[in-house]
Formats: structure tokens, sequence, C-alpha cells
């Protein structure tokens, strides 16, 4: 009697120690499928700061593309100006000559 007693006590630890690892398991495949989600979401917030930076790298190209048209347009003005100012300091001396 006494041997069953112990088969019985031996029988409902391996049972209790099956349910504790099948807890462990169980922890550990809750933990890394929560890894997995935090790495998914670093890896798309990673992927949406690529595109912002593309987008600020586009900007930067149309804003120096801009910029460089504004210098030159203002460049030509400014040449044009002096012409006109040359032809009128001509014509000032010429009439003065004369």
């Amino acid at each position: 009697m006494r041997g069953i007693q112990i088969k019985r006590v031996e029988k409902k630890i391996k049972e209790r120690i099956e349910k504790i690892e099948t807890i462990r398991v169980l922890e550990v495949s809750v933990l890394a499928q929560k890894d997995v989600g935090d790495l998914t979401r670093f890896m798309q917030d990673a992927k949406v700061l690529e595109d912002i930076i593309a987008q600020n790298i586009e900007l930067r190209g149309k804003y120096l593309d801009l910029q460089a048209k504004v210098t030159f347009m203002a460049d030509k003005i400014a040449a044009e100006k002096w012409k006109r100012i040359l032809k009128l300091s001509k014509e000032v001396i010429n009439e003065s000559e004369s």
C-alpha cells in the first residue's frame, strides 16, 4: 500500500513538473513573440525614417536647384542693370563732351 502511495505521489510530481515546463515554454514563446513584434515595429519605424530622410534629400536637392536658378537670375538682372548704367554713363559723357 505504501508503494502505491509513493507511485501516486511520483506521478503527481511528474505531472506538475510537466505543467511547469509547459508553462515555461509558453512564457518563452510569448516573450519571443513580443520581441518579434518589437522588432517588426522597429523595422517599420526605421522604414518610415528612411522615407523621411529620402524626401528630405530630394527636397534639399530641389532647394539647391531653385537657389542656383535664383542666383543665376539675380546675376543676370544685375548684369543687365550694370550694362544699362554703363550705357547711360557713356551717353552722359558723350553729351558733356559735345
